[in-house]
């Protein structure tokens, strides 16, 4: 402290002004100190101890070490529902979608307590890594590549089914003509190669579905697993097959029946 005299007065003090500075820094410290402990969303670790005579918990700052502390510790940093380590002394596996909170919430609880575990593995739970999200959406990837290749094989099989059709009514013209000039309608002619067609069509869709159902019984089996076959999966290829066949034969159909009996004799 300085003394400074007025003349015609008495003294009076003042404070220094580098210890005025230190003062107001300190104080500010400690305003910003209080103010990160009593934040909700700061991390902390629950300190924990025996009663003291007044009936509170003596908080050094610091607790035990050990899968207890751990969970009382998850439980204090917002993980309600943490569980206490079973009767072996070690913490059940969980995830942070099985207690109920987001997952960086709980990556900020983990890494709170990670001190309460020492000379132990701090990461107790199970969490989707890196890898298994690389392969959720590589698997992810096939699915919708499988698809596309059924997609293009489905549209192959319906140009194939629609040239075999048109070959036909070609090479088959003098029936046709004959059939007409024996009295058969054009509704008879079409709906003979329309059958016809879906009939090619469900043959080819029930050999994919035999050599399908072969092909994951034999990979089942090599594995160990149990062959299922849903029957929405060959239900369904039978009528994709059915309606390949439908939509492959209309044209050549229509075409058949269009035909006049005279040019379709005349052809012979």
């Amino acid at each position: 402290m300085t003394q400074s005299l007025r003349p015609g007065g008495t003294g009076r003090t003042r404070p220094a002004p580098g210890r005025t500075l230190t003062v107001v820094l300190g104080g500010a410290l400690v305003v910003a100190g209080a103010a990160a402990c009593s934040s909700p969303n700061s991390p902390r670790v629950a300190s924990v101890g025996p009663p003291s005579d007044d009936g509170s918990s003596a908080s050094d700052g610091s607790m035990t070490a050990s899968p207890l502390a751990y969970s009382q510790c998850m439980r204090s940093n917002r993980v309600p529902n943490f569980p206490d380590p079973g009767s072996d002394g070690q913490l059940p596996k969980t995830s942070a979608q099985q207690l109920g909170v987001s997952s960086s919430q709980f990556t900020s609880a983990r890494r709170a307590c990670q001190p309460l575990l020492p000379d132990t593995d701090p990461s107790p739970v199970s969490q989707p890594s890196d890898a298994l999200v690389a392969q959720a959406d590589a698997e992810g990837a096939l699915n919708s590549l499988f698809l596309g290749l059924g997609a293009i094989s489905l549209l192959v099989g319906a140009i194939g089914v629609g040239n075999i059709m048109l070959i036909a009514v070609l090479e088959r013209r003098s029936e046709i003509g004959l059939r007409r000039a024996l009295g058969a309608a054009k509704g008879h002619i079409r709906i003979q190669f329309l059958a016809e067609a879906v009939l090619l069509a469900l043959a080819g869709g029930a050999a994919g579905v035999v050599l399908g159902a072969l092909s994951t019984a034999i990979y089942a089996h090599a594995n160990g697993w149990v062959t299922v076959v849903p029957t929405l999966a060959w239900a369904g290829g039978l009528a994709a097959a059915l309606l390949i066949g439908a939509v492959a034969g209309l044209l050549p159909a229509i075409r058949a029946a269009r035909m006049s009996p005279t040019q379709a004799l005349w052809s012979m």
